[in-house]
């Protein structure tokens, strides 16, 4: 009985958003290793010419950041139509929409 009372305290004293800056954190870290992977995977290199170097990091920024942001986006939406308390509500939804995302986006790449 004290055991429950305890971890009742502790789940009231907890901050809020802890499970859902977790959850936010492993979409942005997902969306950095897709990245990296897509890079490799689809066998983008440097160019060698004036500015190559820049935009090879921009178009990695710019696939980063839509990747995560579409990710949030149905992240946010899960998690704002559950009523649920559950800390990763929302968040297969977000990795699945980014899976899909990166497929679509590698066979848009390696097929003319």
């Amino acid at each position: 009985m004290q055991d429950a009372a305890q971890e009742a305290a502790q789940q009231v004293a907890a901050p809020k958003g802890s499970g859902r800056n977790k959850c936010i954190l492993t979409l942005f870290g997902l969306s950095l290793v897709i990245t990296a992977v897509m890079a490799v995977a689809t066998g983008q290199s440097i160019p060698d010419r004036p500015f190559g170097v820049s935009r090879f990091i921009g178009e990695r920024v710019g696939f980063t950041v839509g990747l995560f942001l579409i990710s949030l986006l149905f992240f946010a939406i899960v998690r704002r139509m559950r009523k649920a308390s559950v800390p990763t509500a929302g968040l297969g939804t977000g990795v699945v929409v980014m899976l899909i995302w990166s497929y679509l986006v590698y066979v848009g790449a390696t097929h003319p």
